[in-house]
């Protein structure tokens, strides 16, 4: 499979790179069967990445790169251009295994957060900073009335944000993957406005993210 997807972007590995290409494929490998397991076939990777290479799927952009966050993407938009293809999903949705999950329950949805929310207590507890992913667990409580936030509290939390978002910038640039120009770039962009006190939209995201982990990290420590 990642000889056909060698070939197919074009990566011409040297005899000095051969053994970090090896590490990375056995790497993104081992990702591929704890994210995917079964749910993808190597025959349907081999051809995520063909629909790829012609354009069909809707990536921004097809690095000729091996990693996780670069095979993610493909699979990540070769899934969707499944699903919004509906003769392929009538024809061969089982073959492709990508039948859409059950909708979870109301009650199962409960029951994943407040193990979450334990799990989240526990960090707390134990000193940890919380990284609440996508602020999903702040949305959950706050949507259900379980934590309620003022506007001074909002904005208190929002200028403590704001102080940290050069570091946040900066960590964030430290994450991209190799090779990931475009997305250094933009962050390179960001922190360059940021800088010059050109606050945008992309800024105030991030600032408004990390003000709810700060909230919610506040909140988990009042807890008894």
């Amino acid at each position: 499979m990642w000889d056909q997807i060698t070939v197919l972007l074009g990566i011409k590995v040297e005899e000095k790179d051969l053994e970090a290409h090896i590490e990375e494929i056995a790497a993104t490998t081992a990702w591929l069967q704890e994210n995917y397991g079964e749910k993808l076939t190597c025959e349907e990777i081999v051809n995520a990445y063909n629909l790829a290479c012609q354009r069909n799927l809707k990536l921004k952009e097809l690095f000729g790169l091996i990693s996780p966050k670069h095979v993610g993407d493909v699979l990540d938009a070769y899934r969707t251009y499944v699903r919004e293809d509906l003769e392929i999903n009538r024809v061969f949705a089982q073959q492709l295994l990508l039948d859409q999950e059950p909708r979870q329950t109301e009650e199962e949805i409960t029951a994943f957060m407040e193990s979450a929310l334990e799990k989240a207590r526990a960090e707390v507890a134990a000193g940890k900073f919380y990284f609440d992913a996508g602020n999903g667990l702040f949305d959950w409580l706050y949507q259900n009335g379980r934590i309620t936030i003022d506007e001074n509290q909002a904005d208190h939390f929002y200028k403590k944000a704001k102080q940290q978002l050069p570091k946040l910038l900066e960590r964030e640039k430290k994450d991209v993957t190799p090779g990931d120009t475009g997305k250094q770039s933009q962050l390179e962009k960001l922190i360059q406005h940021a800088e010059m006190g050109l606050i945008g939209a992309d800024h105030h995201a991030r600032i408004e993210a990390y003000a709810k982990r700060l909230f919610l990290n506040h909140y988990l420590t009042q807890q008894p």
